[in-house]
Parts: structure tokens; sequence; C-alpha cells
């Protein structure tokens, strides 16, 4: 009994005294074995999926101000990081000058409807929120072409603009 409690400490003095060695270790191993993990953790997950979802809702029930803060955090990075790329100020005047006051794909004039500040590229799509990437439409416009690839919308709208105009 007494060489087994030995050895428990042994191993316990052990791990404090090279962590930092043992932490090095793992991640050399872990680099090392990345495809072999993932493969064994994805089996593990899909073979215990059910105990996995239990013990996960038990921890956020018994962890709910921890799990609120630590979602609030995250959430809040997300932003920061997301809002990183700045419109520089005054730069709806420009895009009204630049643009006529014309949305530039019904070519209604803004003044009439109002607009909404649109980007070419989606965010969703991978666009920034720069100033390149950024136009002025009629909100009609900017909710019909949503997060779809600017292309895809431009050819849906020369469609149908190709049904209301009549050729000779």
């Amino acid at each position: 009994m007494t060489a087994r409690r030995d050895r428990k400490q042994y191993f316990k003095e052990y791990r404090a005294a090279n962590r930092e060695r043992r932490r090095v270790s793992n991640i050399a191993y872990q680099a090392a074995n990345a495809d072999r993990l993932r493969a064994y953790k994805a089996g593990w997950y899909a073979a215990n999926k059910e105990h996995h979802d239990r013990t996960v809702a038990a921890w956020r029930e018994a962890n709910r101000e921890q799990r609120k803060e630590y979602c609030r955090l995250f959430h809040s990075a997300r932003r920061r990081n997301k809002n990183k790329d700045k419109l520089t100020v005054g730069i709806i005047d420009l895009l009204l000058l630049e643009q006529n006051d014309t949305c530039p794909y019904c070519f209604r004039e803004l003044s009439e409807t109002g607009f909404h500040i649109d980007h070419y590229m989606p965010l969703a799509l991978g666009g920034k929120n720069v100033d390149d990437n950024v136009q002025l439409t009629c909100p009609t416009c900017n909710m019909r072409k949503g997060k779809k690839h600017p292309m895809v919308f431009l050819n849906e709208v020369f469609r149908s603009l190709q049904g209301s105009i009549a050729c000779p």
C-alpha cells in the first residue's frame, strides 16, 4: 500500500516540477499526430453523442453565470474584430456625389426613396467594412440583394430589366 502511495506522490511531484516540459512535449505530440487525434475524437463523439450532449447541458446548467460571461466576452471580441476596419467620416456624402444620387441597381433617386449603406461584397462572403466596398442603394434593392454575391444579384436585376423592356 505504501509503495502505491509513494508512486502516486512521486508522479504528482514530477508533474508539478516538469509542467513546462510536459506542456511542450504534449504540443509536439499533438502537432505530429493531429490527423490521428482528430479521427479519434470524431469517432468518440459519434459513439458518445448523447453522453456528450448531456454532459455539456449539465455543465451549462451548473455554470450559468460563467457561461453568460464567456458568451458576452466571446461576442464582444467578435464584434471588436469584425469592426476593425472603419468607414471614413463623410463617406455617405462622397458616395451620394459619386453615384449622382441614384441607386446603382434600379437607377431610382436616393433622395426620393431613402438609402441603405450596402457592402458591395457582403461581409458574409468575406467582404471588408472599408470605403472601397460600400455603396448606397435604395432600401428595396439592398433588401433583395442581402448577402448574395454581387454578380449573382446583377444577373437577377438584368433579367428582370430585360423582361420589362420591349425590344423593337
